[in-house]
């Protein structure tokens, strides 16, 4: 393409929006949602309610659309479609942008439900244009709740931070623990990489000796008081960290050696407790790991 002017913060230049949209898009190298936010829940009924967040979306109707940016401060409820009386369905909910510069009257955006169709072997429908998937709305038949899925959700991503090769496993779910120390090894949706692998009971197996970095962010729905506690690789990170609204996020982070003499694994990678105030309701936890550029 032709050069765009003028480039990016020239004085007194005159910077249209798909320019700014454009340096978005060579930073944020695919879209997605911050970790843990909007995130479809259920509500009474057909509704689904999704929650607050932010994320971004690329836009796909012409080329260098660029990336939008996209926020919501409260909850939104949907409405989905009532379920077909003799086969399954599967819908989407989507965050999509409108934006009239390329089609239609608005420019905005939305979140959506995009209706599958019914069927013996029902598959979720394609997406709409310059959309990100939230989650996937399971249907049965002649069902009057619907079952929520989440996990194809995907973050999105930064370009150029997290050199290869990565272990993760992710759980978006609410699950209530309390008192001593919690394994949630059970809870993984397995995924490996690079000779990183998930090896069950909340251990990871790793190629070769040398450090690692293990990285662990995580949210609560949780009573506001009472001693928590996040450990990593068997050592306490955090404690009594604040929480804001009934709600706590924290992420910690450990370098850890692993000699040639050790078996190659990673034991109690994530532990959790709350021991006191009340059980501990964790929706969502994500850990992952990979091989650090140095230890000390």
């Amino acid at each position: 393409m032709p050069e765009i002017q003028p480039p990016a913060f020239v004085q007194e230049g005159c910077h249209t929006a798909q320019g700014m949209r454009l340096m978005w898009d060579s930073i944020i190298c695919e879209p997605g949602m911050q970790p843990y936010t909007l995130q479809p829940m259920a509500g009474e009924g057909m509704q689904v309610v999704v929650s607050p967040g932010q994320g971004w979306v690329r836009g796909d109707q012409v080329g260098d659309q660029g990336m939008y940016h996209i926020v919501s401060d409260s909850e939104v409820a949907v409405d989905i479609a009532a379920a077909d009386p003799t086969d399954d369905r599967i819908d989407v909910i989507v965050a999509r942008v409108y934006d009239e510069q390329y089609s239609g009257t608005s420019s905005e955006w939305r979140i959506e439900v995009v209706e599958g169709s019914a069927s013996p072997s029902p598959v979720p429908p394609d997406l709409p244009p310059n959309s990100i998937l939230l989650g996937l709305v399971e249907v049965p038949a002649g069902a009057v709740t619907p079952t929520i899925d989440n996990s194809t959700r995907q973050g999105y991503k930064i370009c150029n931070t997290d050199p290869d090769p990565i272990g993760r496993w992710t759980r978006a779910d609410f699950t209530t623990i309390s008192g001593t120390l919690h394994n949630p090894g059970g809870w993984a949706l397995d995924y490996s990489y690079g000779g990183i692998e998930y090896a069950e009971n909340n251990s990871w197996s790793v190629p070769e000796p040398g450090w690692y970095e293990v990285f662990a962010r995580c949210q609560f729905n949780s009573n506001p008081s009472g001693i928590r506690d996040l450990w990593i690789c068997g050592t306490p990170m955090l404690t009594t960290w604040p929480v804001s609204g009934g709600i706590a996020r924290l992420s910690a982070s450990r370098l850890v050696r692993v000699n040639e003499s050790e078996d190659m694994t990673l034991d109690d990678v994530v532990q959790l407790r709350q021991t006191s105030g009340g059980d501990l309701i964790v929706s969502g936890l994500e850990v992952m790991i990979k091989r650090a550029v140095s230890g000390w």
